[in-house]
């Protein structure tokens, strides 16, 4: 005699993910890459990562390019509704911002050293 108390398995990826108790939002690391790369073919925003000394810089000092490309990130992230960057400081989206550089191997340190390799 077949067991009915059984429940049905999920025909389907979304009825699997419908049953998932644990539904994670995306990180703020994942949204600041996606954004990054939204951006990334915009020149006003590649000008701010172009620079691997602080006479290069746009602003003259790396680290207010850095801010100012975190300001570019907050600004897309206003204009399509991204709540979590839009409501993050401008710190923990350069902290963000530098972990996807680094997995990109484009923060200005790795740059500077494959300019001497």
């Amino acid at each position: 005699m077949a067991n009915t108390n059984v429940v049905r398995l999920p025909a389907t990826v979304a009825e699997l993910d419908a049953r998932n108790p644990l539904k994670r939002l995306p990180s703020l690391y994942q949204f600041v890459e996606m954004i990054n790369r939204a951006l990334w073919e915009k020149p006003e925003y590649q000008r701010y990562h172009e620079a691997i000394s602080h006479e290069q810089a746009v602003e003259g000092n790396m680290n207010i390019d850095d801010i100012r490309a975190a300001d570019m990130i907050k600004a897309y992230a206003k204009e399509n509704g991204i709540d979590i960057v839009v409501r993050a400081n401008t710190a923990a989206i350069l902290k963000e911002l530098h972990k996807v550089l680094y997995k990109h191997r484009m923060t200005r340190r790795q740059r500077r050293k494959e300019d001497w390799m």
